[in-house]
């Protein structure tokens, strides 16, 4: 019986039929979809809520609730979070987020149960990203929310506090915030994009005191579950003032009209003739060939490089953000809150940097392989391994990160549909346990009730590489399996080095951001008087802004003149001991191996290992050989994939009586169309069933077993249910474990060994 048609109409493009439990290829065309033929699954869905006491249930990582017992989050001597009555005691967050214009959830069952799965799931904190949106959702009038909406979010923050769950709230989060939002979608189209909210404070008055008044909406309205405004509840750790909205990534990413940058010039020039006085002395600094006449002629200078106009520009854009940042600070306070406040969460350029250095923690965002236009026809990716890039995305994110205040990601992805998204669950969530980041959030809804949308990208419920890899990071790093690095190397940034000699829109050279991939690293600004003083650090070495070169090199070595490509940069690290001689790194080869020796990765072979006590696993590209890790041997005999094996009672492999071991490969919509096999140019999303790559690898865990020992493995439904038992090999020193899916019906990702 024909069940369900993929593509839906017959021309001369490829089409494929799913037909009862399997494919026919009705015409083979230059355009690709998945076919049967290359090991494609239907993925079963029919249950997400995992069921507690599963080996899928992580609550024992999450403190009791209610959430705020402990007082309010503080910021301690050493640049940790603490709380206020565990001043003593460090946490670490691993979040969920969910853009909240779109939560399903609409009952208090629902709700109750929503909560119930984030604390389930391990997830300890929980971003409200685009709550400023729901609240609008169904309304005409700008700032009047609509009750019903508001009342799910209380419910729901209600629930959360229950369950232990913190709260990090957007208070702004789009360009479109507390307008009438009739049309759901409306502010990601041209008409919200057309308000410019956050670009327009950078300049007008109006603007600003929109903001401030959907602040106080926000901030004073008292829950009727908790009988707590979010002010005052210490549930709420941290206030994100604005999203994505400092002046860098809106001249990037929002200026294709000029809309920012007339905006800006206005402002731009009334600076310039505060900081020069005369248009002479202008024309003098400059250096201009031909003079200006009056400051009104000045034209929006060039953003890259370090010409006096550029650099004048760029002092411009710290000074307007620092501005902006200093009379939200003053709004927030009049509000009154006990929560940490936070801004400029984007952005690479070194310019930035010197903004951030005015709050009490960095955070940022960072994704591999955006798509070009979403879910659109003609939407591109590169769709290439983040492996052979050097984990690109992961040292884009900590080149920012400041070594004297907390580090937080709340963006973080491998965004559906490349390939290599099996690679997620050992990149951010490895390297963010080894560089001591406070905060980590995979971007997006990692929970959902129902599977009721297909694979798209920035929506990870039922995605199996990265739901997956959500289940390898609540061990890796919310556990801490992965121990943190044991050196430090700082680069240490100056206003003027930046402005002058580097490039206020310059970043990170690629060989620097390698350092994220082997020891503890990150920048210090120093000589700007803006800068919050932050907690003392011991650092290893050192890098600075060449006194007159633009180059980074180190400070110990006062002949330097260039930054060290990466190879130097390893042997500098070698010279100083940074890392051990047992050290497997190899810069020219491409391997770059922690100085922990638990995080390798080779560049060239596209693999990655993690090897801890409690936790260890592989990403395998097909043809890849067999990796010997401390205790496990893993051999993929079949499709590219992530191997992971993990002790669920918090003991070392070799010791524990419950495991968990995953595998995943690629994932991909039924009937999804792309211009050809490398998957590079969208054409159509596809929709349900969602399809997975069949598994075969061999798993063995060498450790001693008592004689009478009894081993059981289980294959795990999506809810962490015992499906079906898994015949196992056991010898006196090790367990040897077969999985083969290509003969299974469904794919399977989890399951459960239990030694007795």
């Amino acid at each position: 019986m024909l069940i369900s048609i993929l593509r839906r109409r017959v021309r001369f493009l490829a089409s494929v039929l799913w037909l009862g439990c399997g494919f026919v290829s009705v015409q083979a065309a230059p355009e690709w979809s998945p076919s049967a033929t290359e090991g494609w699954k239907p993925v079963v869905l029919e249950d997400l809520l995992v069921k507690e006491g599963s080996a899928l249930d992580f609550s024992n990582l999450v403190e009791p609730g209610p959430a705020g017992k402990h007082g309010k989050l503080q910021i301690n001597a050493a640049g940790q979070f603490v709380f206020e009555k565990q001043p003593g005691k460090p946490v670490r967050f691993f979040s969920c987020s969910n853009p909240m214009e779109y939560w399903a959830p609409e009952t208090p069952e629902e709700i109750a149960e929503y909560a119930k799965q984030v604390r389930l799931a391990g997830y300890n904190c929980f971003r409200a990203h685009y709550l400023d949106l729901m609240l609008m959702i169904d309304t005409d009038t700008d700032h009047v929310p609509n009750p019903k909406q508001f009342q799910r979010w209380d419910l729901l923050a209600a629930e959360l506090k229950k369950q232990g769950v913190y709260l990090y709230v957007d208070i702004s989060s789009i360009w479109y915030s507390y307008y009438g939002n009739k049309v759901r979608g409306k502010a990601w189209g041209p008409e919200g994009r057309k308000v410019n909210l956050t670009g327009r404070m950078y300049w007008e008055p109006a603007a600003r005191e929109h903001w401030a008044k959907g602040a106080r909406l926000l901030l004073e309205h008292v829950n009727p579950y908790t009988g707590l405004a979010l002010k005052d509840d210490p549930q709420v750790i941290i206030f994100g003032l604005r999203n994505e909205a400092g002046i860098h990534f809106s001249l990037t990413h929002y200026n294709k009209n000029r809309e920012q940058e007339s905006g800006l010039i206005g402002p731009f020039r009334t600076w310039l003739q505060k900081r020069y006085q005369t248009i002479e002395a202008l024309n003098k600094a400059w250096r201009v060939t031909t003079p200006y006449t009056d400051f009104e002629a000045i034209p929006f200078p060039a953003r890259e490089g370090v010409a006096p106009a550029t650099a004048d520009l760029q002092r411009f854009i710290v000074d307007t953000e620092l501005e902006l940042l200093t009379w939200m600070k003053g709004e927030i306070q009049k509000i009154g809150t006990h929560a940490l406040i936070q801004d400029y969460n984007v952005g690479v350029a070194f310019g930035n940097n010197l903004t951030r250095s005015a709050l009490p923690m960095v955070e940022t965002h960072s994704y591999h392989d955006h798509p070009s236009a979403y879910i659109n026809a003609g939407s591109t990716m590169a769709n290439e391994s983040a492996a052979s890039m050097g984990m690109a995305y992961v040292s884009w994110a900590n080149e920012v990160q400041q070594l004297d205040r907390p580090f937080i990601v709340t963006e973080w992805g491998y965004p559906y549909w490349n390939q290599w998204r099996y690679e997620a669950g050992l990149s951010a969530p490895a390297y963010g346990a080894l560089q001591g980041w406070q905060m980590l959030n995979h971007s997006h809804e990692p929970i959902h009730l129902q599977a009721k949308t297909t694979l798209r990208p920035f929506k990870i419920p039922h995605d199996p590489p990265e739901k997956i890899a959500e289940r390898m990071a609540v061990l890796l790093f919310a556990r801490g399996d992965v121990s943190p690095s044991t050196h430090t190397v700082e680069v240490k940034i100056d206003p003027e080095g930046v402005f002058s000699r580097w490039g206020g829109d310059g970043y990170m050279p690629p060989a620097i951001r390698r350092l994220t991939l082997l020891l503890h690293s990150g920048i210090r600004v120093v000589s700007f008087s803006s800068s919050l003083t932050g907690a003392p650090i011991q650092v290893d070495a050192s890098l600075r802004i060449h006194p007159t070169a633009q180059a980074l090199v180190w400070e110990s070595d006062p002949e330097a003149k260039e930054t060290p490509d990466v190879v130097a940069m390893v042997e500098a690290l070698r010279k100083r001991k940074l890392l051990p001689a047992s050290n497997r790194t190899d810069a020219a080869a491409g391997i770059f191996q922690s100085d922990t020796g638990q995080l390798t990765l080779d560049t060239a072979r596209k693999i990655m290992t993690v090897d801890t006590p409690r936790s260890q696993a592989a990403a395998l590209p097909t043809g890849s050989a067999p990796v010997k890790l401390k205790d496990v041997d893993i051999t993929n005999q079949g499709e590219s994939a992530s191997f992971f094996v993990g002790s669920l009672d918090a003991v070392p492999l070799v010791e524990s009586k419950r495991l968990l071991i995953l595998s995943v490969g690629d994932a991909i919509n039924s009937g999804a169309v792309f211009t050809d096999k490398n998957r590079k140019v969208l054409k159509e999303l596809g929709s349900f069933p969602i399809l997975a790559k069949s598994i075969r690898a061999e798993i063995v865990l060498r450790r001693p077993l008592a004689k009478n020992a009894k081993v059981r493995l289980w294959a795990l439904a999506f809810n962490g249910d015992r499906i079906k038992e898994v015949p196992v090999q056991v010898a006196p020193d090790q367990i040897k474990i077969q999985l083969n899916t290509t003969e299974e019906p469904h794919p399977i990702f989890q399951y459960e060994l239990v030694v007795e």
